[in-house]
């Protein structure tokens, strides 16, 4: 009876070790060399002019036109960010922070709480990075890469202004 304790524990002891490491296999390549040549990148906070429109920040890499390569995402600020190209090879990457001023409907009739929405649950970015680090990810030949940008420039805010319901 007292080995085969033994042996569940130095089982369960490897178990915990081996889980220790999977996280160390999972982890992202990020190339060090851009696949592309960014000509300016930089990311500028905004703020609307109401307190229902938010606020966020927008990313902005112009780049040298690559047809081979296609930027998809930025991982910037613990925010995973979809990048789009205009016309003007450049990326453009928005983020909206959520509005954290939600109505809740408290009631002992279930059917009145219905209304309320779940609250919107980010997903963790998989990678540390620091205060202006941004990864990019990126496509070529229908593989994918990764790499960073190590200080990512900020540009002033911009307050948009306040307009009349027309």
């Amino acid at each position: 009876m007292m080995n085969f304790k033994m042996m569940i524990t130095k089982i369960a002891i490897l178990l915990v070790i081996l889980a220790s490491f999977t996280q160390c296999a999972s982890s992202q390549n990020i190339d060090t060399v851009s696949p592309v040549t960014i000509e300016e990148s930089y990311f500028q906070k905004w703020v609307a002019g109401r307190k229902e429109a938010g606020s966020g920040f927008t990313i902005h890499l112009s780049i040298k036109k690559n047809d081979d390569v296609v930027l998809n995402h930025a991982y910037f600020k613990g925010k995973k960010i979809e990048l789009k190209l205009n016309n003007k090879a450049v990326y453009v990457g928005r983020y909206t922070y959520p509005n954290k001023t939600k109505d809740l409907i408290m009631s002992d009739d279930p059917q009145e709480e219905f209304r309320n929405t779940a609250p919107i649950i980010e997903e963790k970015i998989p990678f540390e990075l620091k205060e202006n680090e941004c990864v990019i990810t990126y496509t070529k030949d229908k593989k994918e890469g990764f790499f960073k940008i190590d200080d990512l420039p900020e540009k002033p805010k911009i307050a948009m202004p306040m307009r009349r319901e027309q």
